[in-house]
């Protein structure tokens, strides 16, 4: 609404529901332009007041009648028109400048009322001011025109819209007043034959229609824009639509593909079924053949006596060879013996080995129980059978008087729950390969589902430069197909003594379907001066599906601190790298 008139604007619809955000956009704007319409209306109000009794005067309705020279020692420092109610700055911050500093009254009300009374032109606090005298008393001298016949005469020279009809009727109403600032509010209130809600009506519709003509034309240029997006948004649409077409054919095909593998394979095991019944008919007919075989032999059995005593040649031919195969009967039996006399020696060595350690272990503990310490943070001591205990993952796990692991079937393992790491362990998977994860060395290639390559080999030996997981194995094209997961990393940092009779693994995961995970990394550092004898027992960084073409890689393996012995290693896969020193 407007004081013209009413406005009328066209309203925006769309059937479709996908488009309910356009709509939503389009009557935001209509409503931002409605509040700039009143804006605007306001702002010309205000503009119109050429004469007012308490804010400055429009110097452009006074250079009509004066001369603009005279009237630069009269304007106001902050709004640059002709000061009203002159107010002259006086503070000592600028008391040395060359000319004074002029003010409207209502002008340095309103600024020091929204800068917290700090001075307009240094911005200093306590600011001090006084009345002008001798300026308001120029200013009210001041000869003008009459402020409505300014205005009506300034609006019908900007107006080129306005009609002859509407021209003439301005034209009457004129008024030729011409006098003294000091008497314009007389004159205005009583003697001024120029009706104010007249001529601010007739304003106002000029106004109103400039601003309505400026209405249109922004909607004309937004209705433009919205049916640009419209038709650059269908476009899109499409290009999304043909693009789901060609990723449905493309999955069209990958299953046609898989049917055929599956068939392939299904084909296979059917040869495999066929030749295994083959190879089963195959021993049956030797067992057969074998059967006259058997039969001979005990008939020879049977008859030997006769037969030997019936051939004295025979007889003595046999003497010597049973002579010889007596004497290398009695060698190898001597082996034997001598084979199974050192077996037994070394099983006892290592029991008195393994039984000494536990004597030690025992009497260690036994020491460390009598002082003041705490088992799971001072040592790690477990004497039950089938016990998991899970250590810290990704940090240190220090026992400084040492573990004890005294019981049987213990696992002394890492926890890796994967909610509390906030993501999977290790490397990321060969995706849809089907091959074995690399690290140590290569992976094997995929089978006949997906026959892609294995991992390659990466890392280095030492350790020390470079430390790194074992790889995941190769998923299928189906998320049922799933590749193992790689080893992870052991460090051990040993101060006294290792006594290991059990296992250390670092070994990559099994695969369902697809390539198993390639072994992680074990590094273990020995003290270089202990005299205790170190015991390695089983260490393995091995991949997972290891009976199967497409396992994984293996890890790799580093000991610093003594030189191993070819004993030390017999248990130990991969061969580690062995050095004195990091």
């Amino acid at each position: 609404m407007t004081k013209g008139g009413t406005l009328l604007l066209p309203i925006i619809t769309h059937t479709n529901p996908e488009k309910t955000v356009r709509k939503k956009k389009a009557l935001h704007l209509l409503k931002m332009l409605l509040i700039d319409m009143e804006g605007e209306e306001k702002k010309a109000e205000t503009k119109r007041e050429a004469f007012s009794l308490s804010s400055c005067y429009n110097i452009d309705w006074i250079s009509l009648t004066n001369e603009p020279q005279k009237l630069n020692t009269l304007a106001c420092c902050l709004c640059n028109q002709i000061a009203n109610n002159a107010m002259e700055l006086q503070c000592n911050e600028h008391e040395t400048a060359e000319h004074a500093y002029l003010v409207g009254e209502e002008c340095l009300q309103m600024y020091l009322k929204q800068n917290d009374g700090k001075c307009p032109i240094e911005q200093h606090d306590h600011c001090e001011f006084s009345r002008s005298k001798t300026v308001r008393q120029l200013v009210s001298e001041l000869l003008v025109i009459c402020p409505r016949q300014y205005e009506l005469t300034k609006h019908a020279q900007s107006d080129e819209g306005t009609k002859s009809g509407e021209r003439g009727e301005c034209e009457k109403g004129n008024c030729d007043y011409k006098g003294k600032i000091r008497d314009m509010k007389d004159h205005l209130d009583s003697l001024c034959n120029l009706n104010s809600s007249k001529q601010s009506d007739s304003l106002d519709m000029l106004d109103q229609l400039n601003t309505i003509n400026e209405q249109i034309k922004q909607l004309q240029n937004t209705t433009k824009d919205l049916q640009s997006q419209l038709q650059s948004e269908k476009l899109e649409s499409r290009k999304q639509i043909e693009k789901l077409k060609e990723n449905d054919n493309r999955q069209h095909g990958q299953i046609e593909q898989l049917n055929v593998s599956i068939c392939l394979f299904i084909e296979q095991i059917y040869n495999l079924r066929r030749e295994l019944l083959e190879k089963d008919q195959q021993i049956l007919e030797m067992k057969q053949c074998n059967i006259p075989s058997k039969k001979a032999l005990r008939w020879f059995e049977k008859n030997q006596h006769t037969h030997i005593s019936a051939s004295p040649e025979y007889n003595q031919t046999m003497s010597t060879n049973f002579e010889s195969q007596n004497s290398n009967d009695n060698t190898q039996i001597e082996e034997k013996k001598y084979e199974e006399k050192e077996k037994e020696k070394r099983d006892d060595d290592e029991d008195d080995e393994e039984n000494n350690a536990k004597k030690n272990c025992e009497s260690m503990l036994s020491l460390i129980k009598s002082c003041d310490l705490k088992n799971g943070v001072d040592f790690l001591l477990v004497n039950e059978n089938k016990q998991i205990v899970q250590l810290k993952n990704n940090e240190w796990n220090n026992y400084n008087f040492g573990i004890f692991l005294l019981g049987q079937n213990i696992t002394l393992t890492v926890n890796c729950d994967r909610t509390s790491n906030n993501g999977d362990l290790g490397y990321l998977r060969i995706k849809t390969s089907g091959g074995g994860g690399g690290y140590g060395t290569k992976g094997g290639d995929g089978n006949v589902l997906d026959n892609g390559k294995g991992g390659k080999v990466y890392g280095e030996d030492t350790l020390l430069e470079e430390i790194h997981f074992g790889s995941g194995g190769g998923g299928g094209s189906y998320p049922f197909l799933i590749g193992g997961s790689g080893g992870g990393i052991i460090e051990l940092v040993i101060e006294q003594q290792l006594t290991n009779h059990g296992s250390i693994q670092a070994n990559g995961g099994g695969g369902i379907g697809c390539g198993g995970g390639s072994g992680g990394s074990i590094l273990i550092e020995l003290p270089s001066k202990s005299s205790l004898k170190q015991t390695f027992g089983t260490i393995t960084c091995i991949g997972g599906n290891q009976w199967q073409l497409n396992r994984g890689g293996k890890g790799r393996v580093a000991i610093y601190g003594i030189g191993l012995l070819s004993d030390d290693i017999r248990h130990i896969d991969p061969k580690p790298f062995n050095a004195l020193h990091k």
